[in-house]
């Protein structure tokens, strides 16, 4: 079988049974914490000019537009949640896909669980699925898929969001390689929409809803190859000069891909993450004043030092491309004791004190560390003083991932963002229902508390 078969029949063959506790509950917190980046990001420009277009558009009442309310049809309900779940650069994501996954599920479930009158149980499976077979292809293309210009997130996203549409719907194992094979040739995205906070975040939501848009195709017997990803001039040829297809189906059904993902706990890049964690653990352990740092040296993974090599970075001209400077968040988190969606307001990326602490910072690529990408995404940071004192600090993998991640900082962190766009009520209300998924008939219960 080609490997678009053989994720189909996986697709097909897996139930909620077949999932252990462990890997349900993680479930549980990946959708908790991607409603929590959704909600946060409905109170931004882009949610309300995106509500506004959807409108006028019109359609059949499928599923809820998060924050404002409004039902709609499935497939625009995950775009425009998707897209908007992006904004800050808060959601969950995989470094061995080097992509985010949770944006692209959770969307995509939500919406076809509400059109369907899905139950939790089956919610959490697709979800399950959706970052699977997101993670096996992207890592099947990986880095160099990346490294030609792509975004992961965009174009394996459709996959990941065809698979989760196609479980809630039903599929037969033919109709989940047709809607992968519609996925495939709608598989787009690119890189260069990072310093754009309109481009990266559509491009994301996009994959979301025409992944149900394959789904549907697929249910309707449109033939498609079963050979879209692996074959000659399939996705994986096409988009990566150098893939591996094996990997795509290694482990299938031992190990599910959702227990490798890590969640964020600052509002920008992830490859800035190990760096913005050095510099807080020195700020609280030696609670040094910014006023008397002299220097800062950081060394770091290649991705990571390219973030502060470039002199642009040191001054972004944007909220969303301040969240790709490593100067700009060091100096934040060494100010504020936090990097947070407020931290990349236009007042801040303009203040004179941050960015005069900004211009200490002084990047260099770490090889030994480049050469333990992805198993280890780590930074080391150096504060000099006026006074020559030399505080030092080495993070081997960022706050979040699997190996350190802390269900209670999930919590606090989903609060901290829901509350953004609904009452605490409503969000205390909402984190129980999520806790409970596996028990709800019908997963349209929702809709109140998402408003």
């Amino acid at each position: 079988m080609t490997i678009q078969e053989q994720l189909s029949r996986f697709a097909y063959d897996i139930n909620y049974k077949k999932l252990s506790g462990n890997v349900i509950l993680r479930t549980k917190y990946a959708f908790l914490d991607t409603l929590g980046a959704i909600l946060a990001g409905s109170t931004t420009s882009i949610a309300h000019q995106y509500y506004s277009f959807i409108k006028e558009i019109g359609g059949v009442k499928e599923s809820i537009m998060i924050g404002d309310g409004c039902l709609v049809p499935a497939i625009w309900a995950a775009t425009i949640n998707g897209t908007i779940g992006h904004v800050h650069e808060i959601d969950d994501g995989d470094r061995f896909a080097l992509g985010h996954p949770g944006i692209i599920t959770v969307p995509a479930a939500l919406a076809v669980g509400e059109k369907e009158g899905s139950k939790g149980q089956d919610v959490l499976t697709a979800i399950v699925l959706g970052y699977d077979i997101f993670s096996r292809i992207a890592r099947g293309i990986n880095p160099s898929h990346r490294d030609r210009g792509f975004h992961t997130t965009a174009t394996c996203g459709t996959y990941g969001a065809a698979i989760v549409a196609g479980k809630l719907m039903e599929l037969d194992p033919c109709q989940f390689s047709s809607a992968l094979g519609i996925a495939g040739i709608q598989a787009a995205g690119l890189g260069s929409g990072r310093g754009n906070s309109m481009l990266k975040p559509i491009g994301v939501g996009k994959s979301s809803g025409d992944g149900i848009l394959a789904a549907m195709l697929a249910k309707t017997e449109i033939p498609t190859s079963p050979s879209i990803i692996d074959g000659e001039r399939g996705f994986a040829a096409a988009h990566s000069d150098s893939y591996n297809i094996d990997i795509m189906s290694k482990d299938l059904g031992k190990h599910f891909k959702i227990l490798d993902s890590y969640i964020k706990f600052h509002a920008s890049c992830r490859h800035a993450h190990p760096s913005i964690d050095a510099a807080l653990e020195l700020k609280m352990k030696y609670n040094i004043e910014p006023n008397i740092i002299k220097e800062i040296l950081v060394k770091t993974y290649d991705i990571a030092a390219k973030m502060g090599l470039d002199p642009s970075k040191y001054h972004p001209p944007s909220p969303h491309a301040a969240k790709f400077s490593l100067p700009y968040v060091i100096a934040v988190a060494l100010i504020e004791g936090k990097v947070d969606i407020d931290s990349f307001s236009m007042e801040k990326i303009k203040d004179p004190f941050i960015l005069e602490t900004a211009n200490k910072v002084k990047v260099v690529e770490d090889k030994e560390m480049s050469k333990k990408v992805p198993n280890k995404r780590g930074s080391s940071l150096n504060i000099i003083t006026t006074d020559e004192r030399v505080f030092s600090s080495t993070i081997e993998n960022p706050v979040g991932e699997p190996e350190n991640l802390n269900f209670k900082k999930v919590e606090d962190k989903f609060y901290s963002l829901a509350t953004r766009a609904i009452s605490i009520e409503k969000a205390k209300d909402l984190y129980k229902m999520v806790m409970n998924l596996d028990k709800i008939k019908d997963v349209t219960v929702f809709r109140g508390l998402l408003v």
